[in-house]
């Protein structure tokens, strides 16, 4: 799911996204957040991709 871009601050910039649960109950989560642009080579740059773990 792309990340939609909610704020920007120089070179600060914060993204959003909104996800609903299908099913209740309690999950553990982590974010892999991956470049897009049409210049780089390879989808997985693993030079910039980034986990973030939700608590």
């Amino acid at each position: 799911m792309p990340l939609k871009l909610v704020e920007r601050d120089g070179s600060r910039e914060v993204y959003e996204l909104r996800f609903k649960q299908a099913r209740p109950g309690h999950y553990k989560r982590a974010l892999r957040i991956v470049p897009t642009h049409p210049e780089l080579p390879h989808r997985m740059d693993f030079a910039l991709v980034r986990w973030v773990a939700l608590q």
